[in-house]
């Protein structure tokens, strides 16, 4: 996703070098446990923002291409006690504005601050949604996006922010798309309504997007001015709806599974996409098959399949296994090929894709969640704070937070209490063609690695952050003891 957040286009060579050392740090107290820290980049001046945000305030910080501070502005957090998730920002020449919901997304809030001459300003219910559920929200190329469904049709509402103004309302019909659930007919309404409410699952497609993420049925990816809705309800195809963010222009179009193996009974499917091309796959417990499609000529392009009874010669690693009930960091190899195809036909299916500068990665399986969040709150390994932030436990015993506002966040803790089976496969990233080599080590596990000894040497942090540098990442972390937020760059 080309957005505001979390991409830094404009590095110098200096940067490369710091490896895993330090390249920002700022004392800051922190208070309470509300927290959140929002990283942004200006595209109109290629300078970098850091938010910090406590109980009581929101800290802005201006850094440069060489993670120097050049301005530091706070003011207060939203005093609405039910306005206090953070959703994301827009960009106005050198006003930043943070926008904040209740928890159930019916309320929003605006925090305009100017990080040049700190004045800050207050917008209370920028919009009302009316006869309207909420669907997601995003950031993109400066500006703010909030996505929502009129109530039981197949029409989107989508409103732009430029600064803290709306630009545009526009009503997105997709009621000529045919839509069905459980083999009935009925609206888009209908199918992106889940136990948990309404949930489109944000991705960003230069990330590495585990089969946790990319095994759920609707996903929402922002590509070359472009939103793309992908729905993978029905195991027979793909719908993708595509949204033009210049015109506003939208369309449907259906992509149809293929399988060459004997999935009849029960069949599992899901797809992922990564720019142009649509990565479709269908499996069960007698085999896998993955399709390669152009979305712009709907023409597959590439084919791989094996059945069950088969050497997957497609792959460059083992079977693996991710994943307990209590700790999402074990890893082992799946020994008996039954159990790998047992796994594939009970789980959901994903596929996912990485490009590196000389092969692209795929990792293809299936993602099992071990229990369901009731379960786990009672057990004490998940709960819900304030504001909507969501925490978990490590077997260490060490909470963490993650936030729905950056994908790249969700990515890092993305397994949580899950269990995944996969593999990894490489390809030409031109041709399509299997080729030989051993994928690299996943960018998080370093991070997870380095996290593990801050807390083996009793260094006390919360307040993390994970977040994209052109094509190297950075982890930021709060020192409570010391008062300090640190930042660490991360070569991939």
């Amino acid at each position: 996703m080309r957005k505001i957040q979390f991409v830094f286009l404009f590095l110098t060579i200096i940067v490369f070098s710091y490896g895993q050392d330090i390249v920002f740090e700022k004392e800051i107290h922190l208070k309470g446990a509300q927290r959140d820290v929002l990283p942004v980049y200006n595209y109109e001046n290629n300078l970098f923002a850091l938010f910090l945000l406590d109980n009581e305030n929101i800290t802005g910080l201006l850094i440069d291409k060489q993670f120097k501070l050049t301005n530091a502005k706070t003011c207060l957090r939203p005093a609405d006690p039910f306005c206090k998730k953070l959703l994301g920002v827009s960009i106005q020449n050198t006003n930043y504005h943070l926008f904040f919901s209740n928890n159930n997304k019916t309320s929003f809030y605006i925090k305009s601050l100017d990080l040049e001459n700190g004045n800050a300003e207050n917008t209370v219910d920028p919009i009302k949604l009316k006869k309207e559920k909420y669907l997601e929200s995003f950031s993109y190329n400066n500006k703010f996006y909030i996505l929502s469904i009129v109530k039981r049709t197949s029409k989107l509402k989508m409103y732009v922010f430029e600064g803290k103004d709306i630009t545009h309302t526009e009503e997105l019909d997709f009621s000529s798309q045919p839509f069905r659930e459980n083999s009935f007919e009925t609206e888009l309404y209908n199918v992106l309504r889940t136990k948990e409410g309404f949930k489109i699952h944000k991705l960003e497609m230069d990330d590495f997007n585990e089969i946790d993420v990319t095994s759920k049925p609707n996903k929402l990816y922002t590509y070359n001015n472009h939103l793309y809705i992908t729905i993978d309800n029905e195991p027979q195809k793909t719908i993708l709806l595509d949204i033009d963010l210049i015109n506003f222009s939208y369309e449907s179009k259906e992509f149809l599974q293929t399988s060459k193996n004997n999935c009849f009974d029960n069949p599992k499917s899901n797809s992922y996409l990564y720019k142009n091309h649509l990565y479709q796959i269908t499996g069960c417990k007698n085999g896998l098959t993955l399709n390669i499609k152009n979305i712009l000529q709907d023409s597959i392009i590439k084919t791989y399949s094996v059945s069950a009874s088969e050497d997957i010669n497609f792959k460059n690693t083992p079977l693996m296994q991710s994943g307990s009930s209590f700790s999402k960091d074990k890893e082992k190899e799946v020994e008996k090929m039954n159990e790998f195809w047992r796994k594939i036909g009970n789980s959901n299916l994903g596929v996912s894709a990485y490009k590196y500068p000389d092969f692209l990665e795929l990792t293809i399986g299936s993602h099992r969640l071990v229990a369901d969040g009731k379960q786990l709150i009672a057990a004490g390994v998940l709960g819900i704070i304030a504001g909507g932030m969501a925490a978990s436990t490590t077997s260490s015993g060490r909470t963490i937070y993650y936030y729905n506002y950056n994908p790249y966040m969700d990515s890092y803790y993305a397994s949580g209490m899950s269990r995944a089976v996969y593999f990894k496969t490489l390809l030409n990233p031109k041709s399509l063609e299997h080729i030989q080599g051993t994928p690299k080590e996943n960018i998080y596990k370093k991070i997870k690695k380095f996290a593990d000894e801050l807390s083996l040497k009793d260094i006390n942090y919360n307040t993390e952050t994970v977040f994209k540098i052109e094509n190297n990442f950075l982890f930021g972390y709060y020192i409570r003891k010391e008062k300090k937020y640190v930042v660490h760059f991360f070569e991939n």
